[in-house]
């Protein structure tokens, strides 16, 4: 493996990116052309390039500032080992491919000995497999490789941002804003990282289901795209799959309530329906986090104790309480579940609202920083603008608003609750960022309709 060899941008890999930015430019405009007549493409292009701006930064930031050091290099100089394998020698290429990381085969072992070490589990593995293919289209170029991976996270937002077009169609611009002009979430969601892969899937996933769910749309190829999307979640995150279940079958179950006409057998019904489809929810929640092993209950304090004491510790007393560069802390818990919940608001407001200005610590952390703020204003005055009462309506009667809302408080908690690092947080948190702001315009729109409503009936 060539890890500790420093990557050099040479002329073929510029050509080579050049390419990849012509040819993959040239799907986008055609796309944009086959759509040209419906309203919301208006901003598919502009999208389009943010998020290959923010690809393109990221590959730039990574290369030159942080002199190649991080996950994303890690990928890149162990995925290459594959690509040279599906090259020199296709049948164990292939077979590498296939495996799990587990398998200790000695016709692959002189390949996958070289980053097995480096791989934590199938999560990593299924990263590197994916690079190593792209690898092959951009040969050996980090630049080419992040370009693809950027539109592939692209496609998968845009598709996000359809649901919520055809959902909130007088909300088109700050549906965009939500979903495609995030500075964290096209810029984290944009390199040869996991982030970029889920964020992309994610979107996918939650079109596939409401096809299924609103529009009742079983064809195969969207139980395909539904299908895939999951397994690519629940293997390079699975948390967020476990985040997602009580929040998506919420959504559904209160779709499918909406349906039915009879005001009566809507009443009589439909509490038995929740509380059976919320019961299948938590019980596929703690099947899969007891499944995947690290987010069963015990492994998920296990973690995040550990998480804690490694990113922060009390330092002498002329020095700030800080651990690492970029360390945060939740105080102490008890290990107990409910010592966990205790922990439940800052865990969810280290997520949406920190790095504050004053816990900066690096240059890229200002952009985060800035943003977080921007958040924290935007839900503080339409707070007061909207009003509870409002608030509480438009939540209660828009099973969309609910669903995100709870997946980005539920997936807040879980990744506040056991990064302890704002390097690690920025990008672990975007995933959450478009459903909450998105929710938040729409409860904002939604409550100045019902302020209207109560200026007219006065």
């Amino acid at each position: 493996m060539n890890e500790g060899v420093l990557y050099k941008v040479d002329v073929l890999d510029f050509v080579w990116t050049l390419i990849t930015l012509f040819i993959i430019t040239a799907v986008a405009y055609f796309i944009k052309f086959k759509n040209r007549n419906k309203i919301e493409y208006k901003y598919f292009i502009a999208g389009y390039w943010a998020k290959m701006g923010g690809g393109i930064a990221f590959a730039l930031i990574y290369t030159y500032y942080y002199n190649q050091i991080g996950d994303t290099f890690f990928y890149f100089w162990s995925a290459q080992v594959i690509s040279d394998a599906l090259v020199s020698d296709p049948i164990i290429g292939m077979k590498i491919l296939f495996q799990s990381v587990n398998v200790d085969d000695p016709d692959t072992h002189y390949y996958t000995q070289q980053f097995f070490s480096y791989v934590r589990g199938n999560d990593t593995f299924l990263v590197l497999k994916i690079t190593a293919v792209l690898l092959l289209l951009g040969p050996k170029s980090y630049f080419s490789a992040t370009l693809f991976f950027s539109f592939f996270s692209f496609l998968g937002i845009w598709k996000f941002f359809i649901v919520l077009a055809s959902k909130y169609p007088a909300l088109l611009k700050q549906m965009a804003i939500a979903t495609l002009f995030i500075p964290s979430v096209f810029f984290w969601g944009s390199g040869i990282l996991k982030d970029s892969i889920v964020m992309g899937a994610l979107g996918f996933l939650l079109y596939s289901i409401f096809n299924m769910v609103e529009k009742k749309n079983f064809k195969i190829k969207t139980l395909i795209i539904f299908a895939i999307s999951f397994y690519v979640i629940f293997t390079i995150k699975a948390y967020i799959i476990v985040s997602f279940i009580p929040a998506s079958a919420l959504w559904i179950v209160l779709t499918y309530k909406n349906h039915i006409k009879n005001k009566v057998l809507k009443f009589v019904v439909a509490p038995f329906i929740i509380i059976l489809a919320l019961g299948g929810a938590f019980a596929t929640f703690y099947y899969l986090g007891n499944s995947s092993g690290q987010y069963s209950l015990d492994n998920f304090l296990n973690t995040s104790s550990v998480l804690q004491s490694n990113h922060y510790s009390a330092l002498s007393d002329n020095e700030t309480a800080s651990g690492t560069r970029s360390g945060y802390t939740l105080g102490e818990f008890e290990p107990t579940l409910l010592g966990v919940l205790s922990k439940f608001p800052a865990a969810v407001n280290v997520t949406l609202f920190r790095p504050y200005l004053w816990e900066v610590k690096s240059p890229v952390m200002v952009f985060s920083a800035l943003e977080s703020i921007y958040f924290l204003l935007f839900v503080i005055i339409n707070f007061f603008r909207i009003g509870l009462t409002n608030i509480f309506r438009s939540t209660i009667q828009d099973p969309f608003i609910l669903m995100s809302l709870l997946f980005a408080i539920l997936f807040a908690f879980a990744v506040g609750f056991t990064s302890y690092n704002f390097g690690a947080l920025v990008r672990y948190k975007i995933p959450c960022i478009p459903f909450f702001v998105s929710a938040l315009y729409i409860m904002k729109y939604k409550g100045a309709l019902y302020r209207e409503k109560i200026k007219k009936l006065k």
